[in-house]
């Protein structure tokens, strides 16, 4: 039986788009007591003559989330909804994209850890101001259609990218892509379960030095000269003389792999 792990408050995390949809901002919603996400269903009974009794279709869900902040100065989450309530913003002033992120469904992207979420554009309502209790009230209605994707957190950093079906799947290549050269990075190996970014190989090349290196007299030996393709270190007790296009400096990149299908793997 597979082991089961209850899921707790703090592995969803709601944020709103402090920025532009250019430029996200991602404000994480803290300070709120209370994070139940309401589905508001749409139905409709409808009695088939075949059928003894009525049947309920769901037609649609206008999902909404309260949130009572805490009134702490300085906490972006207050500062964001305190700016609402301080303007009396209304029309799109009053709309801002929401980000669901839901910490309990995630997957591996190369080294970086990426979880299930859903983005919505939605309307934010102050509903009061509740000074004694020290409590900002607001309603964020989400509309229309949500976008799905996964998002990654790096130090803080929220970076939402849309993908069809939320977290990235993968399929295995038969052929080089074109840009393997120069992108390998962007594709995968698969180690079990996980999938891990193409590493590069060492590759070295050797360049024709058109005049004496700054280090030539005390470091000839980390130099080449060249036979029939055949790179040899500078050899001798002291620094010959140094003549042009005679000697080489090994310079060390990395490059992509040799390319093996049924090896590697692009995410979708």
């Amino acid at each position: 039986m597979d082991k089961t792990t209850l899921i707790k408050k703090h592995l969803i995390r709601p944020f709103l788009n402090g920025g532009s949809s250019a430029t996200p901002s991602w404000v994480q919603i803290k300070k709120a007591t209370e994070n139940t996400i309401n589905m508001n269903p749409t139905t409709e009974d409808r009695d088939y003559i075949s059928d003894e009794q009525p049947t309920t279709e769901l037609l649609a869900y206008k999902m909404n989330v309260a949130y009572g902040v805490t009134t702490y100065k300085g906490e972006p989450d207050f500062e964001l909804f305190y700016d609402l309530y301080k303007n009396r913003y209304t029309g799109s002033d009053a709309q801002k994209e929401l980000l669901l992120v839901y910490l309990f469904d995630k997957g591996k992207l190369g080294d970086k850890d990426v979880y299930f979420a859903q983005k919505w554009n939605s309307t934010i309502v102050v509903n009061d101001f509740n000074t004694v209790g020290t409590v900002i009230d607001v309603e964020v209605n989400a509309n229309g259609t949500p976008t799905i994707g996964y998002v990654t957190i790096e130090n803080g950093n929220v970076v939402f990218t849309e993908h069809e079906g939320g977290l990235p799947t993968f399929t295995l290549l038969e052929t080089e892509p074109e840009d393997w050269a120069t992108n390998y990075a962007d594709y995968f190996t698969k180690d079990g379960d996980t999938y891990k970014s193409v590493v590069g190989v060492p590759h070295d090349s050797y360049e024709l030095l058109a005049s004496a290196p700054e280090d030539w007299a005390t470091n000839w030996t980390d130099y080449y000269t060249e036979s029939e393709g055949i790179y040899s270190p500078v050899t001798g007790d002291s620094a010959p003389e140094f003549a042009t296009d005679t000697y080489y400096r090994k310079v060390t990149s990395t490059v992509a792999p040799a390319f093996a299908e049924n090896t590697y793997y692009k995410a979708d």
